[in-house]
């Protein structure tokens, strides 16, 4: 996923720094704060307490800048695989259409 992820960064000429580890860990890495924090493939929803979904949201927040936002993938595996349905959901906002597809 993070290939893909920079393969397209780079054909838009867009900068991404790319990170997979535990999110607690971000603040200590990460010196500079980003526009952007995306959390993909359920990440949060495996996290087996609440304090460790706690304190990764603070650490992605650390990693924010002020006018940042945060992103979380939450997908229904199993319903997924039941259905097989790729497209998730659709919205319109503002004459843009938003599709999430898995």
């Amino acid at each position: 996923m993070l290939e893909k992820v920079a393969g397209h960064a780079d054909e838009l000429g867009v900068r991404s720094d790319l990170s997979r580890q535990a999110s607690r860990k971000l603040p200590d890495q990460v010196r500079e704060r980003f526009d952007a924090v995306f959390s993909m493939g359920n990440t949060l929803a495996h996290l087996p307490s609440r304090g460790q979904l706690q304190d990764s949201l603070q650490a992605s927040a650390a990693c924010c800048g002020p006018a940042a936002f945060s992103s979380y993938s939450f997908v229904n595996f199993e319903r997924v695989l039941a259905t097989r349905e790729r497209i998730q959901n659709v919205k319109e906002s503002n004459g843009v259409t938003f599709v999430a597809c898995v």
